[in-house]
């Protein structure tokens, strides 16, 4: 490919990586959070969905290359990081109080994060070879719990 093909349509490489990205996360998002409201067993259904979502492409390794470009400096770690705290906060947007949004989104994307990083990137058993339901019946009422409070405990 020519690079002068990469400016013409996307201005630069990082631009044409935030467009990769969104591509990529976009199925993502939209599937793993069509639960419909809130409600005890929505955690559950994410992490069933993230690792099902992970697992069928590549393993996890596009997972591994997402969290290498947002742990990275720069203009795209930073598009990375607010591109992926803006759509999944606009996920619970009207379900959670919006004084609490932030946090409770941080500790949901902190534990889901923190799956995918032992699962894909240092692959630590018995996480790495778990299936998906086993992990959602795991870690999907600390979701729950971070999403809806203790009402859900």
């Amino acid at each position: 490919m020519d690079p002068a093909l990469v400016l013409y349509y996307f201005g630069s490489k990082e631009e044409l990586s935030l467009e990769a990205l969104g591509a990529t996360l976009q199925p993502l998002l939209e599937t793993t959070f069509q639960s419909g409201p809130l409600r005890r067993g929505t955690g559950a259904i994410a992490v069933l969905r993230f690792v099902r979502f992970w697992d069928g492409h590549a393993q996890g390794r596009a997972f591994a290359g997402l969290v290498y470009t947002a742990a990275s400096g720069g203009r795209v770690g930073d598009a990375v990081r607010t591109f992926v705290t803006t759509q999944i906060e606009a996920q619970f947007v009207g379900q959670i109080a919006p004084e609490e949004l932030k946090e409770r989104v941080g500790l949901f994307m902190a534990q889901i994060i923190g799956l995918g990083v032992v699962r894909y990137l240092l692959r630590i058993e018995p996480i790495a070879s778990a299936t998906p339901e086993s992990l959602a019946r795991s870690v999907g009422p600390n979701l729950d719990r971070y999403l809806l409070g203790r009402a859900a405990a």
